[in-house]
C-alpha cells in the first residue's frame, strides 16, 4: 500500500493500521532487526539508540511505503517524563524541529495499540512534507 499525506490526514489512531504499510523489504528488515526480539532487548535496543533525553526525534528506520515528499520519524518519549509530555510539548517540539527544517505541515500520532511493537515506551508517528 502507498501511504499518501490524504491517508495520514484523515487516519484515526482508534482502529489497526493496514498491514501493509510498509514495502515487503522493509516489513523483512523490521521483523528481523527488531520485531521479533523479546521485549527486554527491544527496550535495550532504544534506549541504546533512541532515548538520551526527554524528547527523542528520530528519522525512522522501518518507514511506511510513503509517497514522495513526505518523511517518517519517530519521537520517543522518556518513561521518566511520560507524566510531564502532554500535547502542548509534543507540538512544541514538532514545530521548533520542522521551523528549522523550513518545513510546517506535521501529522503525528501514537499507533493503535494491536499495531505497537513495544508497548513499554511511549513513542510517535510523525509525518512532515
Amino acid at each position: 500500500m502507498l501511504v499518501t499525506w490524504d491517508f495520514l490526514k484523515g487516519y484515526s489512531q482508534e482502529i489497526p493500521l493496514p498491514t501493509d504499510v510498509r514495502t515487503p523489504e522493509v516489513i523483512d528488515l523490521y521483523t528481523r532487526e527488531f520485531k521479533m526480539k523479546s521485549d527486554t532487548e527491544k527496550i535495550r535496543i532504544i534506549y541504546e539508540n533512541y532515548i538520551n533525553s526527554n524528547l527523542n526525534l528520530y528519522k525512522n528506520k522501518y518507514p511506511y511505503n510513503l509517497e514522495d515528499g513526505v518523511y517518517h520519524y519517530v519521537l520517543w518519549v522518556h518513561p521518566g517524563f511520560e507524566k510531564g509530555c502532554n500535547i502542548k510539548t509534543v507540538e512544541n517540539c514538532l514545530d521548533k524541529f520542522l521551523k528549522e527544517l523550513e518545513y510546517n505541515d506535521y501529522i503525528y500520532f501514537e499507533n493503535h495499540k494491536d499495531c505497537k511493537s513495544i508497548l513499554n515506551v511511549k513513542h510517535y508517528q510523525v509525518f512532515f512534507k
